[in-house]
């Protein structure tokens, strides 16, 4: 007989300095146990968040960009922009750049019209997106309201 699939979260955690943009988590996304169904998919993300000492205000924006089957789980991906004044390895000292290399990896991203000033995060938004399997966007508009001066480009 077939067992059920339960669903968890993963969280990949990126956050800008003057530096560059660099993925928080190091070589993995943060993975939830599995979400009791008295719980909600949001919630438990926040409980990975707090298990790795990020607290609402350190999050300037939270998006569920897909999901995937993964053995017996589901797993729901998320990506949380995050922010600490200062250099971003003096907070995590296993994060990773994200930089141009990452192109020979998972290719370029999509061509983005813009409207407005480019936020650098749309370009390693595309970057996640691609080793995640997202398969949903966020506007560049929805992050130029989010981000910070520092994360937008001149």
């Amino acid at each position: 007989m077939c067992g059920t699939m339960n669903v968890q979260v993963e969280v990949w955690a990126v956050a800008a300095d003057t530096r560059g943009i660099w993925l928080v988590n190091g070589g993995d996304a943060w993975l939830s146990a599995p979400i009791p169904q008295d719980s909600d998919p949001h919630f438990e993300v926040e409980i990975v968040l707090r298990r790795h000492a990020l607290s609402a205000d350190d999050v300037r924006m939270l998006h569920s960009t897909s999901w995937r089957a993964d053995g017996p789980h589901v797993i729901l991906t998320y990506i949380a922009v995050v922010d600490r004044s200062g250099i971003v390895v003096t907070h995590w000292p296993q994060a990773l750049p994200l930089g141009d290399e990452l192109l020979t990896v998972v290719g370029p991203p999509p061509p983005i019209r813009l409207t407005r000033r480019l936020c650098p995060a749309t370009s390693m938004y595309s970057h996640t997106r691609s080793v995640t399997y997202a398969s949903s966007r966020i506007t560049t508009p929805q992050l130029a309201q989010r981000c910070r001066p520092r994360w937008q480009s001149t």
